[in-house]
């Protein structure tokens, strides 16, 4: 029987309750009006609550999961409750999970999302869980069940549909017995669509009978394994997009644990229900999915690709609150110590997970060994019930000052380190979700299940990791593989122990050279893409919202009843006032924005109905009730439907146009503030050139520079950034909002992101080292990825790709305010409503526009920026309609840097990579066609490039840089990018350089000599040079070299703006809501930018502007 809420009744909206607890509503809301204020129509609200029940076998691997989708549901659908049946040491681990949640998600997660222990602790995941049974009966026939780790009792409502392991038959067959298969169930599938394909078309093994499946016990079960193993015949196995291997490839060690009962129980029950939620995705394994689709499609079922499940929370963030969390304390202490020592991403990080453990574990102690002895930081962990570790390998461990041993790892906070840089694991699907989140490739060592196929499909296929071979053991894993049938014998692995150490002291190598290098930059290509699907318009959020719209047989869909016509509903007029409502088309009075959201949610209005909000306290309803709004279609702060009509809230919703650093930033800002932010880009990915800067960000007076004893300040920044800029063009108010807000941009950015700033050098210009960076690749990628990332997981921030916009709004009449924006996605125009910062980077590639008619002279110079940079922002805002326009300054500074890599293999791209300052600032020395230094290499980027192109026109080009040893060590992993692309050479000495080139030996001998005798103090530099790291260049040592070019990097013109971001028109007035950030603003920099000041601009003025715009929304 349906609940109804009255004016003078408290009716409760759920219908189950956790005995001891409050019930599970948040009707009775602190400094709100009661319940019975509200006058609602009986059939107005009506309150279903819907319960998805899961239950999974007790491996963690399969449960894990369960949490993030789980919470994607409670996110979207207040209406619904979870149910988790599941053993004690599952329950433990889960409810760790809920406490590292965000807390407005945990706290709705422990009203709304259950974990109960059914069964107690369970040692063996094989045998069923014979508790689950009277369980789902008790739950069936509204019964009270208890929780044995907690002791509570559950209340729950009947099961709208039930998700359960295919390879969990038993409960499979209780469903439908005890609901005379009345309960819809899915089967959710925790593995690939590719693994699903080779593994569970197959008809399944006739030994599985009905009693072993529901009732079968540990001591029945585990004498009949190898009845279940596969027969092996060496036949090639091909599917869609899964790597062609023999059949007994799936055996790549000793004849596992589980053997093959798991596989034939898929094969059993993968297809029978109504369908199938897997966690995967078609960005990761597009041929296999849409394969398992059409196989379930031919047999009536549906398939939802949810993947990637990975929780949207920061490790860090959560408290350290339990026994288990107890063990992060060391371990994120011995992490820390490494990155000091070692730099990042230098740590290897080894485990197997809960279950699996290799049955010859001599191997295991054979990697360790190896890697210690290369001198490579490990962190090993164990938490197999099947592993034993003899006392003399852990004394490895407690003699060694880089290694740590211990039986569980907290997994998410070793890989969210930026020192960790490989993770040696099975292999199992879980783990390489995880990896990916993170951006760790794996070392593969499969041992069983889905393991060998994922292994193989990333190391073969996509190019992403690296499998470990010798480690194989057993008749089949150390038979000849697919990928070796053409290789010589002499070639072929010999699997013993000897050949397990040489594989890892060369893989150590290939992991520190190009080859490690390429493979990372592959699997961040793949992670990249994999976990957008989860973000607005993606696949598994599609998939998600089509699961719970759908309706399964006879059952009602999650999200209710059908919705009535149109012509019978009423629009609503929601007012949260304290004096009284208005009655609108027979609605209500005084109704406050969080119940009647819920009426509205649970199948009141249908969903083209109209809703207009008075609020007093619009910040409150935003915050509880709007968000429910955007899902019924009507106005919604993360609602982009494809309409003309905007979609916005009134209030506080900011359009930030840009997705760079500086776009980032200002949305960042502006969430902080309260702000609902939509994000608009015309690029397929964000970043813009901010991603690609390489030398670093300055700041004065920062902790950084502090903690390296270096003595910096706002005034002399100032003076530095007001000399290169030049008196005529230098603005006291821009440049003293950029330098005096330095240090809180640094700290904001290593505070609220984690990124490494522990890294300082001095730059061209700059009388004092303040340009940082991390120890790991470009900072611009470190930066900017990092504040993308954490933006795309904002609740009340929408991130829109390939969202151009053509036109700026304003209101009529004199104030010239901007309302909003116009813009086309995917050929469809739209609107949006709300203040705006312009954040759409500069004209550094807008040959035939602006630079042609500014700066005519560099149009024939190639560029370091991207396609987008067109000046798309300047003519928005020079091109405004209303009473007040924006004007631009300063365009016709384009700053040329001196430094572009000439390509060999394309000497004549337009476009080029540039050869980041901090090559020059570590120590890398300019030298002409006979090897002589023409110039002070740490000169203001102008003077250097004047210098450059006067020796080329002088015909002494080609310029070229050299490195010495020791600059390429202190930017090893910018150098290696470069050689990896063919940009930098390795020489093993001089000579082999003078002999490439023609270049007199002689020459360079007496330029490195002179150079080193300027450095000592010997002799003044004729160029001006008076700092020197890194100076001892001697032509018998190892040489890093490239060829280098003038090309156009910077726009120092743009909008004009004041010092708060503000954009101002012609008579140097505010346009009130429209603000501007980054390289698309003008006069912050003059006639010459500082290195390390362009993302420091964009982070500044980013902050101001989201800051400014957030208090004028």
């Amino acid at each position: 029987m349906p609940f109804f809420l009255y004016k003078s009744a408290h009716i409760p909206v759920t219908q189950y309750h956790c005995q001891g607890e409050p019930l599970p509503t948040d009707l009775e809301h602190p400094h709100q009006p009661s319940v019975s204020s509200f006058l609602v129509s009986p059939e107005m609200v009506q309150f279903t609550q819907k319960h998805i029940l899961f239950h999974n076998t007790p491996t963690w691997g399969h449960q894990k999961p369960i949490i993030p989708f789980s919470m994607q549901i409670l996110r979207s659908r207040p209406n619904v409750v979870i149910s988790v049946l599941t053993c004690a040491d599952v329950y433990s681990k889960l409810s760790a999970e809920v406490d590292k949640l965000p807390d407005e998600l945990r706290e709705d997660a422990k009203v709304r999302f259950h974990i109960i222990d059914i069964s107690g602790v369970i040692f063996n995941p094989l045998p069923p869980v014979l508790e689950f049974e009277p369980t789902f009966k008790a739950i069936f026939n509204g019964e009270t069940i208890k929780c044995l780790s907690s002791g509570k009792e559950y209340n729950l409502p009947p099961v709208t549909v039930a998700l359960i392991d295919p390879f969990a038959g038993y409960a499979i067959e209780a469903i439908r017995e005890i609901s005379e298969n009345k309960t819809p169930y899915l089967l959710w599938f925790t593995g690939t669509a590719g693994v699903g394909l080779q593994y569970f078309r197959q008809t399944p093994s006739e030994k599985l009978n009905m009693h072993t499946i529901r009732y079968g016990r540990e001591q029945d079960i585990m004498p009949r394994l190898p009845e279940f193993l596969d027969s092996v015949t060496g036949e090639t196995i091909t599917c869609p997009g899964v790597a062609t291997m023999y059949d007994y490839e799936k055996y790549p060690q000793e004849l596992p644990i589980v053997g093959d009962m798991f596989i034939h129980l898929g094969r059993k029950y993968i297809a029978s229900g109504q369908g199938m939620i897997i966690v995967s995705s078609s960005s990761f394994e597009r041929e296999a999915i849409d394969a398992t689709k059409k196989w379930f499609s031919s047999l009536g079922q549906v398939v939802y690709p949810v993947g990637p499940s990975l929780l949207p929370d920061t490790p860090s963030s959560a408290p350290l609150t339990s026994a288990r969390c107890d063990a992060q304390v060391p371990v994120v202490e011995f992490l820390d110590r490494m990155q000091k020592k070692h730099g990042e991403r230098s740590v290897v990080y080894m485990s197997f997970g809960t279950f699996f453990w290799p049955k010859n574990p001599e191997k295991v102690w054979a990697v360790i060994e190896e890697l210690l002895a290369t001198g490579t930081p490990l962190i090993w962990a164990h938490p197999s019930p099947f592993c034993v570790v003899p006392e003399d390998k852990l004394k490895l461990f407690q003699d060694s000052d880089i290694a740590f041993e211990m039986q569980w790892a907290p997994q998410k906070e070793i890989l969210s380190h930026p020192v960790t840089g490989w993770f040696i694991s099975h292999g199992g699907w879980n783990s390489a979700q995880e990896a990916m989140y993170y951006g760790i490739p794996q070392i593969y060592w499969p041992i069983g299940a889905d393991q060998p196929l994922n292994a193989a499909n990333m190391t073969l296929v996509k190019k992403a990791g690296f499998e470990l071979i010798e480690v194989r053991t057993g008749e089949y894993g150390t038979r000849k593989m697919y990928r070796f049938k053409d290789s010589d014998p002499k070639d072929l692995p010999t699997f013993t122990v000897e050949a397990v150490r040489r594989e890892i002291r060369e893989l150590v190598t290939k992991l520190k050279g190009e080859e490690g290098l390429a493979v990372r930059k592959s699997f961040e290509k793949i992670s990249r893409e994999f976990l957008s699907g989860w973000n607005e318009g993606g696949e598994a959020r599609e998939s998600m919202d089509t699961f719970l719209k759908s309706k399964s047989r006879d059952a009602s869909p999650v999200d209710g009843n059908n919705p009535r016509p149109f012509q019978n509903r009423p629009a609503l007029l929601m007012s949260n006032s304290r004096t009284h409502g208005t009655r609108i088309n027979n609605t209500m009075e005084h109704i406050r924005s969080q119940s009647i959201v819920n009426a509205i949610w649970h199948q009141t209005l249908p969903r083209p109905s109209i809703i207009v909000v008075l609020a007093v306290s619009w910040n409150s309803f935003e915050s509880r009730g709007f968000g429910f709004i955007s899902r019924i279609g009507g106005f919604g702060i993360r609602s982009t439907a494809g309409s003309t009509m905007s979609t916005s809230a009134p209030g506080k919703r900011v359009i930030v146009i840009g997705g760079g650093l500086a776009g980032a930033s200002a949305a960042h800002t502006l969430l902080e503030h309260g702000s609902a932010v939509i994000l608009l880009d015309k690029k397929p990915s964000l970043g813009g050139n901010s991603v690609k800067a390489s030398s670093g960000i300055n700041g004065a007076g920062t902790e950084t520079q502090k903690a390296h004893g270096i003595e910096d300040s706002v005034e002399a920044f100032t003076k530095d950034t007001t000399a290169s800029a030049g008196d005529d063009l230098a603005r006291p108010h821009l440049i003293h909002a950029l330098t005096s807000n330095s240090a809180p941009a640094l700290s904001w950015l290593t505070s609220q992101f984690g990124v490494d700033l522990t890294l300082v050098t001095r730059l061209g210009g700059h009388s004092i080292p303040r340009t940082h960076r991390g120890k790991g690749g470009a900072p611009g990628w470190a930066i900017t990825s990092a504040l993308i990332k954490k933006l795309e997981q904002a609740e009340n921030g929408t991130v829109m790709k390939n969202a151009k916009v053509t036109k700026i709004l304003q209101e009529e009449g004199s104030s010239g305010r901007v309302v909003g924006v116009e813009y086309e996605v995917n050929g469809e125009k739209k609107v949006d409503h709300g203040s705006v910062v312009v954040a759409t980077g500069g004209y550094g590639a807008d040959f035939a526009g602006f630079l042609t008619q500014y700066k005519p002279d560099v149009v024939s110079l190639p560029t370091t920026n991207g396609d987008h940079a067109t000046g798309d922002g300047h003519r928005l805002v020079q091109n405004l309609t209303g009473a007040k326009k924006g004007v631009l300054c300063d365009m016709d500074q384009i700053q040329v840097h001196p430094t572009g890599f000439v390509d060999p293999s394309n000497r004549d791209a337009k476009t080029k990579f540039l050869a980041a300052e901090a090559l020059r600032g570590v120590g890398g020395l300019l030298i002409d066609r006979a090897g002589k230094r023409f110039v002070n290499e740490l000169d203001r980027r102008d003077a250097v490039t004047t210098a450059m192109q006067q020796c080329i026109d002088d015909g002494k080009g080609p310029v070229r840089m050299v490195l010495n040893v020791q600059a390429y060590e202190t930017l090893k992993a910018h150098c290696d990018f470069y050689i990896s692309k063919g940009l930098m050479k390795k020489y093993p000495s001089a000579k082999e350089f003078t002999d490439d080139t023609g270049l007199s030996l002689d020459a360079l001998n007496d330029t490195f000599t002179a150079h080193s005798g300027f450095a000592a103090g010997k002799a003044k530099d004729p160029f001006g040079k008076t700092n020197f790291d890194n100076a001892d260049y001697n032509v018998n040592d190892t040489l890093f070299i490239a060829e280098m070019t003038p090309v156009v990097h910077y726009t120092m013109g743009g909008i004009t703006v004041d010092g708060g971001a503000h954009v101002l028109d012609a008579d140097g007035q505010k346009i009130p809501g429209l603000y501007a950030a980054g390289e698309v603003i003008g006069g912050v920099h003059g006639r010459n930018r500082l290195g390390g000041s362009s993302l420091l601009e964009a982070v500044v003025f980013g902050r101001l502007a989201g800051e400014n715009a957030a208090k004028d929304s």
